[in-house]
């Protein structure tokens, strides 16, 4: 016998208490979920008090929760409070009607935060009438969605005397009564009088929530909760809140009291030594920055500039005017757009954001996941010694971090001690002079955009972003842009009161040094000053021997005595200086022999160099010979011979690459003994660039042209080709990071001065990088992309020939410094 008959899913009553299981990890969780609830529902203070000595027929203990917010309705309590997994605020009122704060809860779950807290529920709540008298912020249809009817004089007169209560036993969903459904709540709505307190605070609408029975009384009879609940649950509110979103709370667990912290913002702005505020707009996709300095952090630099001087024998002989440095470093302000790839590397190539999750337009170009609108501030301090006072150190040990909320609600662990989500101290490992470090910093970021609310997606538990792909952005957005452009224009500060180092030790005495407008002049020697003297003093006593003959002075034998005595005291100064010139030069031959050791690394660190740049392109071969293999296996079984053919002509390609690279790796290793050759440059370069693979980066093919007259010069061949490869690699990875049409680097030879010139048409060398190009550690490359080292070692390998490199003061279309001058010694060595 066939039957057919209709059925549904019906859910057991013990789902309530599995999903608040599932969904809330404890207490603490539970607990912020209801005063999420209190802020959306426009509340200025949420109150909660924790008594687990209370005891009621449910059993022990109670918490009580009220606040002062806009209240419900019974069309709320029924189709949105009593409705799991339904948010009439997601669907309907994404924004509160009082204070525009974007909803925190969109999921529908937020109530089950109730059952995981207690055995029994009451709550008692009454509207803000005065919603209704000025409804201008909803139309018909949203007052009709969000409270049941449409008519504002209906809504307003319903309520205006009345307030509403229910009940839950939530035993009765843990005992399995049947579907949901069938277990009854009663909604009883009565009239209030002048003799009903319903709130313990001064307004007459809002929520209180009863739970009696606590189910977690041991979690709150642990002594180490009163501390958690100051740590864990307040400071999820954010304390750099404005007045006008104002909204406080205060917790009483069993007679001990805590409230929600709020920062003097214009306290910290005023003490701190550095203000970064920023902000991204998701519609015009442009990120913007106002940095502002203290005069006491630009002073602090001039300070240490003139201690650095000092230590290299600079006096400062100029006066300092401190207005045009104030008025030169007090404020930066930039934007950059952050649409694409290509704008970001344009704009900003510090960053390494080639990892950003992009998506293809119609136009083909590389548009990025972008997270929708966000904020945030930023203060740094100067924690060096005599920079900081006690005080403002305590107080920024106590708030340091930049934490991330929403809607004023903290996001964890972001800006925990021990979470590094901006990637400061990866940073600061490398660029230690930074002021923006993990423990001298404090700060927000704030997401509260609504387009947020979609994009960036809260794990179920609370506790972190889901790492899709607007979440996995818009950290990689937080670390390689808006923290490093804070790092960057602080190191830019540091760049700019700081000299060049070799050239204060080459520069001759008297001669003067000028930084931003500072004159510095150099001492003396006084070591050959005080051998000059000494020489004069000797003269003079032989001149007093000679000619003090006048008897009616001194006696010839007194002069004698005396001269003597001088004479055998400047012989002791003579000998003592000639023994201090001894020890000069045998520390100068100390260094120059350390120096030679390191010079026998020189090749090795260029070779080194090399293959960490060329890494990363023999991965890229690597894998694109396995695709190549892949394919071959593909088109032999699919018999398409043109298809092999292609692969294998590919593979063949790549692995003369793979083969060049693994021999620029040993070109220059340790064990290779170093020959002086005296070589054509030209040529040689020739030879270098001849069928190189380095013309070909990523997806970019270079160009490049040697014109000029050739000329010879004594190389180590070697070395000379890492010299111009390193030259080279440079130039490509510039060019291509900035996407450069028809990018080329050229070769200038000039035989009458013995000089090369290299550039490329790129962006160029900005100012702040220049000065310092040459010195250890100095690059404006990602980190991970580079250390710094390359064109030092260039430096020191032309050094052991001869030869030097420098920047030439022509700048570019960019109004950049953009060209190498190499020098090549006359003659022979």
């Amino acid at each position: 016998m066939n039957k057919l008959k209709n059925v549904n899913i019906s859910i057991d009553s013990r789902i309530i208490s599995h999903l608040g299981e599932a969904l809330i990890d404890n207490e603490k969780v539970a607990l912020l979920e209801l005063i999420k609830n209190s802020s959306d529902a426009d509340a200025n203070i949420c109150t909660v008090r924790i008594d687990t000595s209370y005891e009621s027929k449910y059993g022990k203990g109670r918490i009580i929760i009220e606040d002062d917010g806009i209240g419900m309705n019974p069309y709320v309590i029924e189709n949105g409070y009593l409705r799991i997994a339904t948010s009439i605020k997601q669907k309907y009122q994404k924004i509160s009607p009082k204070f525009n704060r974007l909803a925190q809860g969109n999921k529908g779950i937020g109530r089950l935060a109730l059952n995981q807290l207690g055995e029994f529920l009451k709550v008692t709540t009454r509207m803000d009438t005065s919603l209704f008298v000025d409804s201008s912020f909803l139309n018909e249809e949203e007052l009709e969605n969000i409270y049941g009817n449409r008519e504002v004089k209906h809504l307003y007169e319903e309520n205006l005397n009345a307030y509403h209560k229910f009940e839950i036993d939530w035993r009765k969903y843990e005992n399995g009564g049947g579907s949901v459904e069938n277990i009854g709540i009663e909604l009883e709505t009565k009239e209030i009088n002048a003799e009903i307190n319903i709130f313990n605070h001064k307004k007459k609408h809002g929520t209180r929530i009863e739970v009696l029975g606590l189910k977690g009384l041991s979690f709150w009879g642990n002594p180490k909760i009163s501390k958690e609940l100051e740590s864990d649950v307040l400071a999820f509110l954010n304390p750099y809140i404005d007045e006008k979103a104002n909204f406080r709370v205060s917790i009483d667990l069993d007679g001990q009291s805590f409230r929600s912290n709020r920062y003097d913002k214009k306290y910290i702005e005023k003490i701190c030594d550095s203000s970064y505020v920023f902000s991204f707009n998701q519609d015009t996709k442009q990120f913007s920055y106002t940095l502002i300095r203290s005069k006491k952090y630009i002073k602090q630099k001039v300070d240490k500039l003139i201690y650095q001087m000092q230590k290299y024998d600079f006096d400062l002989v100029s006066e300092i005017d401190y207005k045009i440095l104030y008025d030169n470093f007090s404020k930066v302000e930039k934007t950059i757009l952050i649409d694409r790839i290509k704008h970001i590397k344009k704009n900003f190539p510090q960053s390494k954001i080639d990892d950003l999750y992009t998506f293809m337009d119609k136009n083909h170009g590389d548009n990025i996941y972008l997270p929708g609108s966000f904020n945030g501030e930023i203060y740094g301090f100067d924690f060096s010694p005599k920079s900081i006072t006690s005080e403002v150190k305590q107080l920024v040990n106590t708030i340091s971090g930049v934490k991330l909320y929403r809607n004023n609600f903290r996001i964890f662990p972001y800006g925990d001690n021990k979470n590094e989500w901006l990637g400061m101290s990866n940073y600061n490992a490398r660029y230690q002079s930074v002021l923006f470090k993990t423990h001298t910093t404090t700060g927000y970021v704030d997401i509260n955009g609504e387009s947020n609310l979609e994009l960036l997606e809260e794990l179920t538990n609370r506790q972190g972003l889901v790492l899709n792909k607007y979440g996995s952005n818009f950290l990689k957005i937080m670390q390689e842009i808006v923290y490093k452009c804070a790092a960057i224009e602080d190191g830019i500060l540091s760049n700019a009161f700081s000299f060049n180092v070799d050239k204060a030790k080459k520069t001759e005495s008297n001669s003067i040094i000028s930084v931003l407008g500072l004159n510095f002049k150099k001492r003396p020697n006084y070591r050959e000053k005080a051998s000059k003297r000494t020489e004069n003093v000797f003269s003079g006593i032989v001149d007093i021997k000679k000619n003090l003959k006048n008897p009616n002075l001194l006696s010839n034998s007194e002069i004698e005595l005396i001269s003597s005595s001088l004479e055998k005291e400047v012989t002791y100064l003579k000998t003592d200086l000639n023994l201090i010139k001894m020890e000069f030069e045998n520390k100068e031959k100390q260094v120059e022999d350390q120096n030679k050791y390191f010079a026998e690394m020189y090749p090795l660190i260029g070779a080194s160099i090399i293959s960490e740049t060329l890494a990363h392109e023999i991965i890229r071969l690597s894998n694109n010979v396995k695709s190549y293999v892949r394919n071959i296996r593909s088109a032999l079984n699919n018999q398409t011979n043109n298809d092999v053919h292609l692969h294998l002509k590919l593979i063949d390609s790549d692995i003369k690459f793979l083969a060049r690279y693994a021999s620029l790796l040993d070109v220059n290793s340790y064990s290779k003994r170093r020959r002086f050759e005296n070589l054509r440059i030209g040529s040689s370069i020739e030879e270098i660039m001849n069928n190189s693979p380095l013309l070909e980066y990523k997806n970019m093919e270079v160009g490049y042209s040697i014109s000029g007259h050739d000329f010879e010069g004594t190389l180590v061949k070697d070395s000379f080709k890492i010299i111009i490869e390193n030259l080279f690699i440079n130039s490509t990875y510039w060019l291509e990071r900035n996407s450069i049409e028809n990018p080329s680097v050229a070769f200038i030879l000039n035989r009458d001065d013995k000089q090369l010139t290299v550039y490329d048409n790129g962006v160029g060398i900005s100012s702040e990088v220049a000065q310092r190009l040459f010195e250890p550690f100095v690059t404006n490359k990602p980190e991970g992309d580079g250390r710094g080292m390359g064109l030092y070692i260039v430096s020191n390998l032309l050094h052991e020939i001869g030869a030097s490199i420098e920047i030439s003061n022509e700048k570019n279309s960019y109004d950049n410094y953009y060209k190498f001058i190499i020098k090549f010694a006359e003659g022979d060595l």
